[in-house]
């Protein structure tokens, strides 16, 4: 169970920026865990698949990989854990604006949704599919995208959205972002030394 919670704490962490590299020692100095703990947990996470590194002088820079389905879907839950750790106000927001979305989702199939300062960002497969939709909820402006305007979207302001708090469609949101994660490594990727 231990080493579960360790394992979603690092993710959790690489949720934080999904292009940023970090070394071992980075990793165990942020989340204020012994070095050996953390250096085991990450080489058993890379034997999984789930994090990669490259090797910087005596350095391993590490991030996750989402090219593997088994990140995705721990991301995923460590979307849907953010949205439990929420003070109660925005938790109780958070979870009637997911009961609205849910209402929406019948007659729009909706991919993901996405709340960002006072708006919620809603990606569907057609525009069209909006047409149908209410423009707010709950004093939210809804905003839509399709996968590729999103994509196109996230590419030109990465910094902006990096770290949003997911609504619906948690795993799907990812899997968008791997499919764009190589352009946002190079035009994005961070690496700090301590």
């Amino acid at each position: 169970m231990a080493k579960q919670r360790l394992e979603q704490e690092l993710v959790g962490l690489f949720a934080q920026d999904l292009v940023k590299a970090y070394s071992i020692h980075q990793i165990s100095k942020n989340l204020n865990k012994a070095y050996p703990h953390i250096n085991k947990t990450i080489h058993s996470l890379r034997e999984q698949g789930v994090v990669r590194w490259a090797v910087v002088g005596r350095a391993h820079l590490c991030s996750i990989n989402l090219q593997n389905p088994l990140s995705r879907n721990l991301l995923a839950r460590n979307a849907i854990e953010r949205l439990q750790t929420l003070p109660s106000k925005k938790k109780t927001e958070a979870a009637l604006l997911r009961e609205e979305l849910n209402k929406l989702h019948t007659p729009t199939p909706i991919l993901t949704a996405l709340l960002h300062k006072d708006r919620i960002i809603v990606i569907l497969p057609r525009l069209e599919d909006a047409a149908s939709t209410p423009s707010k909820i709950l004093g939210k402006t809804l905003q839509f995208h399709t996968k590729t305007s999103w994509q196109q979207t996230l590419i030109k302001q990465y910094a902006e959205y990096k770290h949003p708090l997911l609504l619906a469609g948690y795993e799907n949101y990812y899997t968008f972002l791997s499919e764009i994660i190589p352009v946002l490594a190079q035009r994005h990727a961070t690496i700090t030394w301590q």
